[in-house]
């Protein structure tokens, strides 16, 4: 009994310890405007609708008139990824193209699902944002990658 009880103990502790490795998992949302590039996001909320809330709020006049039952119902010209316990991210390009990638365990597997959905090195896409919901985790800003120089860029 004692031995099936260290195992239980030692469970707990080692489930405790990963859950934890972040911070409370939650929600967190991005939200793009395709039309001015506008995008918000926010992580560590509670609940789908507050992370969606709070991220329509971060991306200010770009979004507003646009509330998280409207954004959910799929009502508007806005775009969003959420994800409850993981990651999401949003590529573009610049020109329109855009991808979202979410519901993934990792940063890397969410970009290159996002930059992948957005059509990648073909169409010069690059991750704009991704975000955990995790509350202390990352919660990174992409980077736009330079210009093509002449001495890069293939022709047909």
């Amino acid at each position: 009994m004692k031995q099936k009880m260290n195992i239980v103990l030692a469970g707990l502790v080692c489930s405790l310890g990963a859950s934890t490795a972040f911070g409370y998992g939650g929600a967190a949302a991005i939200v793009y405007n395709p039309q001015t590039q506008a995008w918000g996001s926010y992580h560590g909320a509670n609940t789908r609708a507050d992370a969606e809330t709070q991220a329509l709020a971060n991306c200010g006049a770009s979004c507003a008139g646009v509330d998280a039952a409207t954004l959910e119902s799929g009502q508007s010209n806005l775009k969003e990824t959420w994800v409850t316990n993981g990651w999401v991210a949003l590529s573009i390009n610049g020109t329109g193209r855009w991808g979202t990638g979410g519901v993934h365990d990792n940063q890397a597997d969410v970009e290159n699902a996002a930059y992948n959905n957005c059509g990648g090195a073909v169409d010069n896409c690059y991750i704009l944002r991704s975000t955990s919901s995790y509350v202390n985790a990352p919660d990174v800003d992409g980077d736009e990658p330079a210009p093509a120089t002449a001495s890069t860029t293939a022709t047909n």
